[in-house]
């Protein structure tokens, strides 16, 4: 699975608040990658009369980095399906699926990641367990492994009077993450890299069917 870490910038403050529901039909496409992509694009170009670009600059990120005892990364085992790849291979509502191959899934006792490159689980990661930075993969370390990242879990606490919300759950994401990470032989660290940015030019609020 390819993939960018995206972050989005502009359009309007209502962006940010306002949630909608939308019902479509796919009329038989089961792939995810083309629901989750293309079609999914053009239906907010058509709904929200979406225009947007794209940027890459130099920001602050996590580098991926191999720890001084060396990875200790399993070797992909789990059987997974690959975005992309064509039809489901399983009965909806009848079958188990099984888990989709770089996807990233939080589970209450850490962040599983089956049949991943180590470029790919930085994808996953950061999409599924929000971070202030994106990570960027520099072990250097070729191969597709499964991850399973364990941390305690915690009932959610209060923040402190006055500290941010989202400021304090990435704090304490960071440090689980880099907890588990050290444990499979890897760890984060302070770097510079490329980033991409989707920047909204415009968008309207869609009218009711």
């Amino acid at each position: 699975m390819g993939g960018h870490q995206l972050k989005i910038e502009g359009g309007p403050p209502w962006v940010n608040t306002s949630l909608y529901q939308i019902d479509a039909k796919a009329g038989g496409v089961t792939d995810p990658a083309i629901l989750d992509g293309p079609m999914m694009q053009s239906l907010l170009e058509e709904r929200f009369q979406l225009k947007l670009h794209r940027e890459t600059r130099e920001v602050s990120v996590y580098a991926l980095v191999v720890g001084r005892g060396g990875p200790k990364v399993p070797p992909a085992k789990v059987e997974c399906f690959v975005p992309g790849s064509g039809r489901a291979t399983w009965r909806p509502g009848i079958d188990t699926p099984p888990p989709f191959c770089d996807i990233g899934k939080r589970t209450q006792t850490g962040l599983e990641v089956h049949g991943a490159t180590m470029a790919n689980f930085c994808l996953a990661a950061w999409r599924t367990v929000p971070l202030d930075r994106i990570i960027v993969d520099r072990t250097g370390v070729a191969g597709q492994f499964d991850f399973d990242l364990t941390w305690p879990h915690e009932d959610a606490a209060p923040p402190a009077e006055g500290a941010p919300v989202a400021a304090m759950w990435m704090s304490r994401n960071f440090d689980r993450m880099q907890s588990a990470l050290g444990r499979l032989g890897l760890r984060l660290v302070d770097a510079k890299g490329p980033g991409e940015f989707i920047v909204i030019d415009h968008v309207e609020r869609p009218t009711p069917n």
